[in-house]
């Protein structure tokens, strides 16, 4: 039986206004693919409707950020807890790219909660070696959420990749 493995990233192509990460996990889910059966939970941030309806299907799942209205950001979703819950049950390995939005935070919390055996990649793309530095020298919100969020998420990983700044 083939594994399932989910891809939770912030944005997916043909979002090119975030740059090479939406072609990188677009070209890492091709990749996957020869191995496993993958899936993407995305948002529609920096998609037009042509392109969010273009991306759409084939195992590709895009959260609306704002209903009825393009996506400028990476804001919250309403209803989107069941797509979500849905998504992680099916799963057997959840990879999260980026820890520093609302699908990749709410999904790792509710994977975490939820499904404990399962297994979890975070690739925090050059993000760890600053979380490592939490100290008295960085503003108070920040200390809160590497404390409150970050911290737990990265230790409730099986596995973390990461690159250098």
């Amino acid at each position: 039986m083939t594994k399932k493995f989910l891809i939770v990233a912030p944005s997916y192509y043909p979002a090119m206004k975030f740059g090479g990460p939406p072609i990188a996990t677009r070209t890492f889910r091709e990749t996957l693919r020869r191995a496993f059966d993958v899936a993407v939970l995305t948002t529609d941030a920096g998609m037009t409707e042509d392109e969010r309806r273009a991306a759409e299907g084939d195992a590709i799942t895009i959260m609306r950020t704002k209903a009825g209205e393009q996506s400028k950001g990476f804001g919250f979703f309403p209803g989107g807890f069941g797509v979500i819950y849905r998504q992680l049950k099916a799963a057997d390995i959840i990879y999260f790219r980026g820890i520093w939005n609302y699908i990749t935070l709410l999904t790792m919390l509710m994977s975490v909660v939820l499904f404990r055996g399962k297994t979890r990649i975070v690739a925090s793309t050059g993000k760890i070696p600053n979380i490592a530095k939490v100290g008295a020298s960085q503003s108070l919100k920040t200390r809160v959420k590497h404390t409150l969020l970050t911290n737990p998420f990265l230790r409730s990983a099986q596995y973390v990749q990461f690159t250098s700044d």
